[in-house]
């Protein structure tokens, strides 16, 4: 087999365990190892747990067991992944300079609010940090001066660094791009079966309602529903996964968020099952992606116009539902993703 990948050492939105999947099909032995003391249901659905980092409540014997743990993964793997800015083993990323010293390649992959920052993002209207509240600050420990001072840095401590475009402001244009990743083989695709006058169903499952601007959405919805009857409009928030996924099959339509300059996992999983999804994308992104993205793109200013396109021609839906599918299986796909990566880790182009 190819040379061994670590992965760790969380698994925000499961995207730690979904590449560990992706190279497994590749046929690239990968270990995923978690250092998070709580395992989120949608990070990890089944109810897997996954080998965990070796640790004590004894400060002492915590440092011995990790500089064992250090020399298992340094005999064992070649790559190294880590998930998430502010995620590694050791404090200021000594393990990384570590890792590199003896010949490892080392790559972060950015994920969000670990890197985005207001001076990059509020140059356009529609954007998460503005009047972002200080909970969800606190939740996703938002710490703007680290980040500024941090983020630049990671390109010069990591041999690679990925991010999705929409949070990558503070990065040069080195890095990679990356495409959260689902094993599309899992999602069952369900297309939109519907005619014109058909009663349409319009799903919104936002994880936090400021940053997938659920307000928008709301009212939205209630100014179509005074012109039009033949709208139903569902919420739904901390559902089971298996519970929204049943969900996302039953409806029509999938509204994602409106102010996050991107669309997110939510998205992929519904277009994984055969579903359109409305969504914002940030302008200067979509310049890049609209040949191929079958996201139906909508700001707060635009969503009721879109919306109401659509209700008068759900015919679409079906359609875009089949192309939204193909995308997610042409660019999210976990052993597609993962074989990005490892090229990217090993430096072959090919």
């Amino acid at each position: 087999m190819k040379g061994n990948v670590f992965i760790g050492v969380n698994n925000i939105a499961g995207v730690g365990t979904n590449l560990l999947e992706g190279f497994l099909e590749n046929g690239i032995k990968a270990g995923f190892y978690s250092a998070e003391k709580t395992f989120h249901p949608y990070n990890y659905p089944d109810g897997t747990i996954p080998e965990r980092i070796p640790h004590s409540a004894t400060r002492w014997i915590s440092k011995i067991k990790l500089v064992f743990f250090l020399m298992k993964i340094l005999f064992r793997y070649k790559y190294f992944i880590f998930l998430q800015a502010g995620w590694t083993l050791m404090k200021n990323e000594r393990d990384i300079r570590l890792l590199r010293f003896f010949g490892k390649k080392t790559m972060v992959i950015l994920t969000g609010c670990d890197a985005r920052v207001p001076e990059k993002v509020e140059q356009f209207r529609w954007n998460p940090c503005s009047a972002c509240p200080d909970e969800y600050k606190q939740f996703v420990n938002c710490r703007i001066p680290f980040k500024t001072l941090s983020i630049p840095e990671l390109q010069n401590t990591f041999n690679f660094v990925c991010s999705a475009d929409e949070c990558a402001g503070l990065l040069s244009k080195t890095y990679t791009t990356i495409y959260f990743p689902r094993v599309t083989a899992n999602f069952i695709a369900a297309y939109p079966a519907i005619k014109k006058n058909d009663r349409i169903r319009i799903l919104h499952a936002p994880s936090n309602t400021h940053y997938k601007g659920t307000k928008y959405v709301r009212a939205a919805i209630e100014r179509l529903k005074q012109k039009y009857t033949n709208i139903e409009y569902v919420e739904a928030q901390d559902l089971p996964l298996n519970e929204l996924y049943e969900l996302i099959k039953t409806c029509h339509l999938v509204i994602d968020q409106m102010i996050g300059g991107f669309y997110g996992l939510l998205a992929v999983e519904s277009m994984a099952l055969g579903k359109p999804v409305v969504a914002y994308i940030r302008p200067d992104i979509l310049e890049k992606i609209s040949n191929d993205c079958p996201v139906i793109n909508a700001d707060p200013d635009t969503l009721e116009t879109v919306l109401e396109k659509i209700i008068l021609n759900p015919e679409a839906l079906t359609v875009i539902g089949k192309t939204s599918r193909r995308y997610v299986e042409r660019f999210h796909d976990s052993k597609k993703v993962a074989g990005d990566l490892y090229r990217v880790l090993t430096g072959n182009k090919g």
